[in-house]
């Protein structure tokens, strides 16, 4: 908190909380009105659960929203996943778990192209593949081995909804 208090005084013109879960909620609930603010965990559905209106405004990083379509896709689409997941769980998917799901696409890509199971042969391949899935793209640099196809989002609370900002429609 005394952190908090410090960076206040200065009057910032953005303030940005990358912390853990409960540390981003605890900046929020301290730094009410101070607008505007990025915070990484307001990418999920349970930062705006937690905090209610408070959330109004708050900007985060988002790995996936169910409304964003991506053409050319290998396996299902946002829909098939939201709604089965919703199906099994009672609850919509956040991108933790959509991110989860889209890794089982690559992997069960990467064996259908290697055709077979073995390490390397696995490994060659994901660094070859260029693939689309609901969850985004998935390129690997080469040299670095990072993956430089997904595109992270940008959400904004809005009326008590995450909203996508950027990329723009």
């Amino acid at each position: 908190r005394e952190i908090i208090k410090m960076a206040l005084r200065q009057n910032p013109d953005l303030l940005v909380g990358i912390g853990s879960f409960e540390d981003d909620v605890k900046i929020v609930r301290d730094c009410i009105g101070m607008k505007p603010m990025v915070i990484v965990a307001a990418g999920v559905d349970a930062f705006g659960q937690k905090l209610g209106m408070k959330a109004e405004g708050v900007i985060g990083p988002s790995q996936w929203e169910a409304g964003v379509r991506y053409s050319h896709l290998n396996g299902p689409s946002p829909e098939w996943f939201s709604a089965h997941f919703k199906k099994k769980f009672g609850v919509p998917p956040d991108y933790t778990a959509a991110q989860g799901f889209a890794t089982g696409v690559v992997i069960q890509e990467a064996i259908r192209r290697a055709r077979e199971l073995e390490d390397e042969r696995l490994r060659r391949t994901v660094a070859n593949l260029d693939i689309h899935t609901f969850y985004g793209a998935f390129r690997i640099d080469p040299k670095s081995g990072c993956q430089i196809g997904h595109q992270t989002l940008l959400v904004r609370w809005q009326r008590g909804e995450k909203v996508v900002i950027w990329p723009p429609d």
